[in-house]
C-alpha cells in the first residue's frame, strides 16, 4: 500500500470515528469504511499508537484520542486569536502603511494564521496556512528566542539553515548571536533574509506565563532603508500586540 494511500485511509478513519456520536467497534469501522477487517485493524493500531484514537478494551471500541482532541482545542484557540487580532491588524496596516501578519510556531517553521495587505499586489506575500523558515523570518527568530537554551541548541543541531538569499544567516553561531539580540531587544528583524525584496519586524503576543503564543509582524517590500522605516513603528506594533493580548484574555 503506497504511503499516500495509508495516509488517506487513516485520515478517513479519523473522520469516521470523530463524526460518530457513539464509540465504534472494529466491525463498525470496517463496515462504515468499506475496508477489510484486517486492513481496518492495522490502521486503527497505527492511530492508537499515535494517540489520535483511544481504545476501550472493556467494550472493544474506538473514540477520538488525546492528540486529536488537542488538535481541536488548538485549532479553536488559533481561530479565536485570529478573529480577535484581525481588527487590530487592519488598524495597524492603515496607521503604518505596512503589511501585517499573525503567526505561530509550527515545528521548524512559522505558520501564518492571518494576514493583512496594503492593497498593493505582491506575489510573495504569505497566505493563511503557508509557512516561512524560522531562521530567515522575523517571527521565526522571535520563536527561537523564546525557547529555553537547551531546547534551542537541541533544535539547531538538526535544523537546516537553508540560504534563501545572500543575506540569510547560515551559520549556527551567527544565528545564536542574532537570537541573543532578539532576547535583549524584545523584538526581531529580518533584513531581506527570506526574500531579497522584503524586510520585516516582529514582536511577541504573550501568554499569562510570559511565553510567546504568537507573533505579530509588520513587513513590506523595499531596499535596505526599509528597516529604518519598520523600526520607527515599533511602539505602534507593540501596542497592537498588547491590545490583542488583552482581547485574548492575556496580560503582558
Amino acid at each position: 500500500m503506497p504511503p499516500s494511500s495509508i495516509l488517506n485511509k487513516s485520515m478517513a478513519l479519523l473522520d469516521l470515528v470523530a463524526a460518530s456520536q457513539t464509540p465504534l467497534t472494529l466491525g463498525d469501522v470496517a463496515l462504515k469504511s468499506g475496508l477489510p477487517k484486517s486492513s481496518a485493524h492495522r490502521l486503527l493500531v497505527l492511530l492508537r499508537e499515535a494517540q489520535a484514537l483511544s481504545f476501550d478494551p472493556e467494550h472493544q471500541t474506538y473514540v477520538p484520542g488525546s492528540r486529536l482532541m488537542r488538535w481541536g482545542v488548538q485549532t479553536l484557540q488559533n481561530d479565536t486569536l485570529a478573529t480577535i487580532a484581525a481588527p487590530h491588524m487592519r488598524m495597524l496596516c492603515q496607521d503604518t502603511g505596512m503589511r501585517v501578519a499573525l503567526s505561530m510556531m509550527d515545528g521548524n517553521s512559522v505558520l501564518y494564521l492571518h494576514t493583512t495587505e496594503t492593497g498593493l499586489p505582491f506575489r510573495l506575500a504569505p497566505r493563511i496556512g503557508q509557512h516561512s523558515p524560522l531562521h530567515a523570518s522575523a517571527a521565526g527568530k522571535l520563536f527561537l528566542a523564546s525557547l529555553a537554551e537547551k531546547d534551542l541548541r537541541t533544535r539547531l543541531e538538526t535544523y537546516d539553515l537553508e540560504q534563501c538569499t545572500e543575506f540569510t544567516i547560515t551559520d549556527r553561531q551567527g544565528l545564536l548571536n542574532e537570537i541573543s539580540k532578539v532576547q535583549r531587544n524584545g523584538f526581531a528583524v529580518s533584513a531581506r533574509e527570506e526574500f531579497r525584496q522584503t524586510s520585516g519586524l516582529a514582536v511577541p503576543i504573550l501568554s499569562k506565563g510570559k511565553t510567546s503564543v504568537a507573533a505579530l509582524s509588520i513587513w513590506n517590500v523595499g531596499d535596505a532603508d526599509l528597516l529604518v522605516e519598520l523600526t520607527s513603528h515599533i511602539e505602534r506594533l507593540q501596542q497592537s500586540a498588547a491590545d490583542i493580548q488583552k482581547g485574548y484574555g492575556h496580560t503582558a
